[in-house]
């Protein structure tokens, strides 16, 4: 799994496009590159048109809009794939797992900077 944006060479640095974070992400099956809609402390929503399964454990990478690129394990917790029923932005839930502290530190000031908005 990336863990570390220093380390972890094979896997994209996804470039932004505010206000929208560009996003690489892995699972067994292959590379996908998405949007990022909604970056928070905890998680991130990504623009999919086709979304992965819940459960499916991922490694994203991707650059915050300050510059900082961060690469996280992370897994699909929801998903918008709702039978029948169309939504403006199909996608998926993914909760950020096992945080190393530089990435959590980049995560939390990026956020933080959107406090009191």
């Amino acid at each position: 799994p990336v863990t570390d944006s220093k380390t972890s060479p094979e896997l994209p640095i996804a470039h932004p496009s505010p206000p929208f974070a560009a996003v690489a992400v892995r699972d067994r099956r292959g590379l996908y590159f998405y949007r990022a809609r909604n970056i928070s402390s905890g998680g991130v929503f990504i623009d999919a048109p086709v979304p992965l399964e819940e459960g499916t454990a991922i490694d994203l990478r991707f650059q915050l809009p300050g510059g900082e690129v961060v690469a996280v394990e992370g897994q699909v917790i929801w998903t918008t794939r709702m039978a029948g029923v169309p939504v403006p932005y199909p996608g998926m839930g993914v909760a950020f797992r096992n945080l190393e502290p530089p990435a959590n530190q980049a995560i939390q000031t990026y956020v933080s900077s959107f406090a009191g908005r």
